[in-house]
């Protein structure tokens, strides 16, 4: 409706709601011209690209674009393997939080993504090769780490991420074959898959 809240708002050629203005890479707006992180495809990925993707994301330090192309995935994907997208991409909301100084945030956050994966787990369906433990281990391990150097995100320069980049990840390249949720690779306290040395993944 012309004169509605919502006639400023970007949009694409064919009338949808698009965000225009540029991000950082904690996915915070920046002002219109600047300079700020390519932005993700809306368009959802193939389960295995996907997580190829949000991996990839996350070891730039951009765990915000990584919940994005996780979220594109859980809507668009079957009904009984919800849990495993969203889980994950609340997972990635919880580091995005955590990078940007909002502990309790990424502590609800947190909590929520691992009920999902828990919750998946226990159904055994396909984790296209993740390892869910392992997952929950490490996110765990990033969001304390991130809260032990409160006030980063603030100190950081305009635009720039106080999330650490480049980490190593146990997330499976694409195209490993698909895994289930079964034995010692449940949500509870499996271990295997981490590195045995140097900092803790950025996501798992």
């Amino acid at each position: 409706m012309s004169g509605g809240r919502d006639s400023g708002r970007d949009r694409d050629r064919g009338g949808r709601a698009r965000q225009a203005r540029p991000r950082d890479a904690l996915g915070r707006p920046l002002p219109y011209g600047a300079t700020g992180v390519e932005p993700v495809s809306e368009e959802p990925l193939p389960p295995e690209q996907t997580i190829e993707m949000a991996r990839a994301l996350v070891e730039e330090g951009r765990p915000f674009s990584a919940h994005e192309v996780l979220e594109a995935r859980w809507k668009a994907g079957p009904h009984e393997e919800r849990d495993l997208w969203q889980g994950l991409a609340q997972l990635c909301v919880a580091l995005t939080h955590a990078a940007r100084g909002n502990h309790v945030g990424a502590g609800r956050l947190l909590e929520r993504g691992v009920g999902r994966l828990e919750a998946y787990a226990a159904a055994e369906d396909t984790t296209y090769g993740l390892d869910l433990g392992t997952v929950v281990t490490c996110a765990r391990e990033r969001v304390t780490s991130l809260g032990a150097t409160e006030g980063a995100s603030e100190r950081a320069p305009a635009g720039a991420s106080a999330y650490p980049s480049g980490d190593s990840s146990p997330w499976p390249r694409a195209g490993s074959a698909p895994g289930h949720a079964s034995g010692d690779t449940g949500v509870a306290g499996a271990q295997a898959g981490l590195p045995a040395s140097g900092p803790p993944p950025a996501l798992t």
